[in-house]
């Protein structure tokens, strides 16, 4: 459950590619293990080419790079890091240029040439990247960049790859909040998943709970203990400042904005009830939304279309996953785990993500058109990413990021890591 609530124990709750002869003779033998079904996309005159990752088994599929010029091979490297988070490519990089025959023969099925310049202080690459079945060009592009900055050019191809292969959105141009606790403090910190590096926005040594982006990714919202009391704030990524924005008279936690920013959903307190309350970032005006006498509500997240509220009560005994329906004003429970918590809504609307308790922490995903739900593995504090394919979490204190239909996990940072949220 994202930091701030009261159900979990106190520790874990306030967590609320060389030569083209190497290259040849070892993709020969690679085929042979990866061979992906590929669909044209007809109706977009097969300028994609369609994988759909969601089979079981599914096999890493091989992209071969043909990279030059100066600079080129910072993209490189950077390129393996980032296509190593999607966790289903088999990158192969040459600096011979290679007949489509040729590449054919590797079993790649997309070949990507680009070629690096400089001009001034900017770095420019000009991008083309070819179906190794038909031969033909599917996608090209000039792309520019500072000069010190070639992993956004890198986090640029593996994206546009992404989106060529499986028709959704890319997710490396996003980074991701988070709470980290050092020696005297704690710190909310931007981490790069495809870098695997991240930059301070906020240390203090008051305590730091659940950070999150608002709707255009200018601010950041938290929970921050002030003079012995937990509020809710709002940083300015710009310029570094942060006010408070919403409070009730006991701890305010879990804060999150609507789809459209115009309110913030939060945990607080109205006298010794502590339930969901709805507050408006520029008045600062608080309504009480969900609060039950004897029951705790806590850790909100909305549906994409803002008309739906999921979150976290224990009104039938131990923690679990409701929905709250603005328009009719009911509730309804969608988990029955001993001890479910952490619930982040896909930007898809198709699912919500949660924790589970059951000897250990768990990762689980509810289908809400079937109202499946599906076991991922071990973890807690589950966040999506913007495409809903992957989710960052926290397990052994450490950032992991994983796909929804594999096994694989990328671990992006290491230390004491609390409170993720991507999207």
């Amino acid at each position: 459950m994202k930091g701030g609530d009261v159900m979990k124990p106190r520790a874990k709750w306030t967590s609320l590619f060389f030569g083209f002869f190497s290259l040849f003779f070892i993709s020969i033998f690679l085929v042979f293990l990866s061979i992906p079904i590929l669909a044209q996309n007809e109706s977009s005159g097969s300028s994609r080419i369609y994988v759909d990752i969601t089979s079981p088994g599914q096999k890493k599929l091989q992209v071969l790079f043909y990279y030059s010029g100066r600079g080129s091979d910072e993209i490189k490297s950077y390129l393996e890091k980032d296509l190593d988070v999607y966790g289903i490519f088999l990158p192969l990089f040459t600096s011979s240029k290679l007949s489509m025959d040729d590449v054919r023969l590797i079993g790649a099925v997309l070949y990507v040439e680009y070629n690096v310049s400089l001009e001034g202080d900017s770095l420019i690459t000009d991008l083309k990247i070819y179906s190794s079945e038909s031969g033909e060009k599917i996608f090209e592009k000039i792309l520019k960049a500072k000069s010190n900055e070639p992993f956004m050019v890198a986090h640029r191809i593996a994206d546009i790859i992404y989106e060529l292969i499986t028709g959704r959105k890319g997710l490396l141009g996003r980074e991701i909040v988070a709470v980290r606790k050092i020696g005297g403090g704690n710190e909310i910190l931007l981490v790069d998943p495809g870098t695997r590096t991240y930059r301070r926005v906020l240390y203090s040594t008051n305590p730091i709970l659940s950070p999150s982006f608002s709707p255009d990714r200018s601010k950041i919202i938290f929970s921050m203990m002030v003079h012995g009391d937990f509020d809710i704030y709002e940083l300015e990524l710009a310029t570094g400042k942060y006010r408070k924005v919403c409070s009730t008279p006991g701890p305010d936690s879990t804060p999150v904005y609507s789809p459209d920013g115009s309110r913030i959903a939060f945990t607080g307190y109205k006298g010794a009830e502590g339930g969901i309350f709805l507050c408006d970032p520029k008045t600062g005006k608080v309504t009480p939304l969900i609060v039950e006498r004897g029951v705790i509500n806590t850790s909100p997240t909305w549906s994409p279309d803002g008309r739906e509220l999921a979150y976290v009560s224990n009104r039938a005994g131990h923690p679990s996953i409701y929905i709250y329906d603005f328009s009719s004003n009911r509730i309804r429970r969608i988990t029955a785990g001993r001890y479910d918590v952490d619930p982040d809504w896909s930007p898809d609307g198709e699912k919500i993500i949660y924790s589970s308790m059951e000897g250990g922490w768990f990762l689980r995903v509810y289908y809400l058109k079937t109202g499946n739900i599906v076991l991922l593995g071990n973890g807690e504090d589950p966040s999506f990413s913007v495409n809903s394919d992957y989710i960052v979490y926290v397990k052994g204190g450490n950032l992991f990021i994983r796909s929804l239909y594999g096994s694989i996990e990328v671990r992006v940072a290491t230390g004491y890591w609390q409170n993720p949220y991507w999207r």
